[in-house]
């Protein structure tokens, strides 16, 4: 909604309501706080088979570090990033949307020596902190230890595979030197084709229609692994790769969609669980709803290489948005646009008058009017 005022009436937004800073004094005892936790910390950590430490919090200790880092990701500067950094080595079991809130801190505002800090964790052999040592990999621009994580194994039996698989995805989103171009053309390549193959069988090579409706190509983990290369893939190749990315963009809110329903269908409406359903839905919600925040994280971090795209590549970038079909891509596109310059966006609203989204055609030819 805040797009859609400040493009027909941007001068209702001319007041908002900015989030408090932080104040120095709040930024003082926040940091204050956390370099003294830091320290009990290292007391309590484990370090499995010899790798870096990490502590479990338990109840209120948890709380209170939860409550502290998301009090310093108001705030802005070197001086709270190295703390956060430190967060995500010290504290195990951290939650994935606080691990990634920190990382999205800092990418905006990086901390002196990170690449010291994330081969640090990738020798961890607890999980949690040894998939945030790959995000950093990204964040750090270390292509050479990123390739070696994409062509090794995970570093101990115990280790989440899963968590691992998608870690890297989003690492490899978070990369900004052209050193995996060649292999991000190779595993796009093969997803393009295995999906293609997949669909051709569905609907016999024609358009979807009520009888063939639209459905995913690709399991869900190679969906997001997908976004994710080609989020990295248009900062090197726009031309080639701007349409899949600008579409698969929209998409991820549709994925989450997705993730929801899966997690609904675990539970019957009727009668009771079976043991096995029982099981299976212990392992298979927390899952669904971890991707479910993969995905919401990989929007977040690709949406300036998709506002980028619409400023840089109009056409390119307006071929993969007229291809939205859902009510999710419609409105993500919304916002994108309401957010342009108003002079920008005629050449875009043009091409989205043929969008295969009725509301989204209609849309842009009102603006246009």
């Amino acid at each position: 909604m805040k797009a859609v005022f400040t493009w027909l009436a941007p001068d209702a937004m001319q007041k908002e309501n900015a989030v408090a800073a932080l104040s120095a004094e709040e930024r003082k005892k926040l940091l204050g706080q956390l370099d003294q936790a830091s320290v009990g910390d290292l007391m309590q950590a484990t370090a499995p088979e010899g790798g870096a430490s990490a502590s479990e919090l338990k109840g209120a200790a948890l709380t209170g570090r939860v409550r502290a880092i998301d009090g310093l990701l108001q705030g802005s500067g070197k001086d709270i990033a190295t703390v956060l950094a430190g967060q995500l080595g010290n504290v195990a079991n951290l939650s994935l949307e606080t691990r990634l809130a920190i990382l999205r801190f800092l990418r905006r505002d990086p901390p002196t020596d990170l690449g010291a800090t994330a081969r640090k964790y990738a020798d961890s052999r607890v999980s949690s902190v040894y998939g945030s040592g790959l995000h950093l990999f990204g964040v750090a621009g270390d292509a050479d230890s990123l390739r070696r994580e994409l062509a090794g194994e995970a570093p101990s039996a115990e280790m989440d595979k899963e968590a691992r698989q998608r870690d890297l995805a989003l690492a490899v989103s978070l990369l900004d030197k052209p050193d995996l171009v060649e292999e991000g053309r190779r595993r796009v390549g093969a997803w393009n084709a295995q999906e293609k193959a997949l669909l051709d069988a569905w609907t016999g090579g024609k358009p979807f229609s009520l009888a063939r409706s639209e459905m995913p190509g690709l399991n869900a983990d190679d969906l997001f692994q997908r976004v994710a290369w080609l989020a990295y893939l248009v900062r090197h190749e726009p031309t080639t790769y701007g349409a899949q990315f600008a579409r698969e963009w929209l998409l991820t809110a549709e994925y989450q969609d997705y993730c929801s329903r899966s997690i609904d269908n675990l539970y019957p409406r009727m009668g009771e669980m079976s043991p096995a359903d029982k099981k299976r839905a212990a392992v298979k919600d927390p899952s669904w709803r971890r991707l479910s925040v993969y995905l919401e994280t990989l929007r977040a971090i690709a949406q300036p290489d998709m506002e980028l795209l619409l400023v840089k590549n109009p056409e390119v970038a307006a071929a993969g948005l007229a291809r939205a079909h859902f009510t999710l891509e419609f409105r993500a596109t919304m916002n994108l646009l309401g957010a342009m310059d108003r002079g920008s966006e005629a050449g875009i609203l043009e091409r989205l008058t043929h969008a295969e989204n009725r509301d989204l055609a209609d849309f842009s030819a009102a603006r246009l009017r």
